[in-house]
């Protein structure tokens, strides 16, 4: 018969032991539902003896499938690394830092792991447990802004950012070397320093045009450190980050383009100065035809630049050849107007200055209507009907004499008799 000591310390016993396995329930439903990846391991096996959820959906297996497996199964790192790790975590209680696991489609995935010591009660070393986190993620996007940021300092164009003060907070390479400035004088740089004529007012209003923009491509002319003049292309796009305001700059040097585009430029005004002559030539040709005549056929339409290339040209030439007589022949002009009969007059005019005559010939009779009709005074023109016949005219009075008007009226139809 149990007696009542004996009854006392059975009850307390199992009621210890209910307690125990209801905290030991306890422990095992948080680790259980912990995002926390968990393992345990026997290292006097070195086989898994405990793994939550959390880390069976990281590896892809299930938890009797890792149960009894070979703790360095589970990772990618070479065996030996893997064996140095926990060598330290047995001798030192404690090992942490990066790892690559291996998942059971055999993908390499990194996590940052903590694995402790469990220790007998004479010391002797009982399991590891390791307390995993995957941070995948974390790492690519760790290499996406190392990457970004070396594509960015290596990048040819100069590329930098301020904030809504005018204080620059970021140069790369490309930018010091454009300005002549060491990254050590980051610190006392403002956009003024690089664009004198920006002011903190147009900054302002900049920032909010390009809020509403987004992006603005500008040309302006920056600063070089010892002053010099730097024309530049510049994109602004508007960041808020942060709840702070910034102005992010991609800067291009176009020194070499401007002076492509000035000897461009130069280039071809000099090609339509040249073109200018060649069609000022051949739009109003001036042609000898003995020593002291000359032709000018002038063929489609004339206009008042036209007229002046005429009158240019027929001046130069009566100057140059000592002309007494110059023929032009209108017999290619389909329509004259009041501007173009002023024209001719004037031409007269001047040529009558330099000591010679004008003589007008292949007068259409549309043209003689139209001469009538605006009472234009040809009278102090001589006129022919065609230029044949003027040459005749001219050839003949070089060398019987002066042509006078009444001659060469009768030698063809004036715009009286049209």
């Amino acid at each position: 018969m149990m007696n009542t000591a004996t009854f006392e310390h059975s009850h307390h016993h199992e009621a210890y032991s209910h307690h125990y396995e209801a905290e030991r329930q306890r422990y095992c439903d948080i680790l259980d539902h912990t995002p926390i990846g968990i393992a345990e391991a026997e290292l006097s096996t070195g086989l898994l003896s405990y793994i939550n959820p959390a880390q069976c959906r990281m590896l892809g297996y299930t938890r009797e499938e890792l149960i009894g497996m070979p703790l360095p199964h589970v990772f990618a790192e070479d065996p030996q690394f893997v064996a140095e790790a926990l060598s330290i975590c047995v001798e030192q209680g404690i090992w942490q830092g990066e790892i690559r696991y291996r998942r059971k489609d055999g993908s390499a995935f990194f996590a940052y792991l903590i694995a402790n010591t469990v220790y007998h009660p004479d010391g002797t070393p009982k399991v590891a447990i390791g307390f995993m986190r995957d941070i995948s993620a974390e790492k690519e996007q760790a290499e996406q802004l190392q990457l970004h940021r070396f594509t960015v300092e290596q990048a040819a164009d100069a590329i930098g950012w301020y904030d809504l003060r005018g204080k620059v907070l970021y140069f790369n390479k490309a930018a010091f070397a454009l300005y002549g400035y060491p990254p050590e004088a980051l610190e006392q740089l403002t956009v003024q320093d690089i664009d004198p004529d920006f002011s903190l007012e147009m900054l302002g209003a900049f920032a909010e045009r390009l809020k509403h923009e987004g992006s603005l491509r500008v040309e302006r002319t920056h600063r070089h450190r010892d002053g010099s003049a730097i024309p530049v292309e510049a994109t602004n796009s508007y960041l808020a980050f942060n709840d702070r305001e910034y102005i992010a700059v991609v800067i291009r040097d176009i020194r070499e383009r401007k002076r492509a585009e000035a000897e461009r430029e130069a280039l071809q005004q000099q090609i339509i100065a040249a073109q200018r002559e060649a069609l000022r030539e051949l739009s109003s040709p001036l042609i000898p035809i003995s020593d002291s005549v000359l032709i000018m056929p002038l063929i489609g339409t004339i206009d008042s630049m036209r007229a002046q290339q005429m009158m240019e040209t027929l001046l130069e030439g009566v100057a140059r050849h000592r002309a007494e007589l110059v023929i032009l022949d209108i017999t290619g002009v389909p329509v004259v107007d009041t501007q173009v009969a002023q024209a001719f007059i004037r031409a007269a005019q001047a040529v009558r200055l330099l000591g010679a005559q004008v003589m007008i010939t292949g007068i259409q009779p549309q043209i003689a209507q139209t001469f009538v009709h605006l009472g234009v005074d040809l009278s102090s023109i001589q006129t022919c009907g065609s230029l044949q016949a003027g040459i005749a005219v001219a050839l003949t009075s070089r060398r019987g004499g002066e042509l006078v008007g009444s001659q060469a009226a009768r030698l063809g139809p004036s715009p009286s008799g049209a």
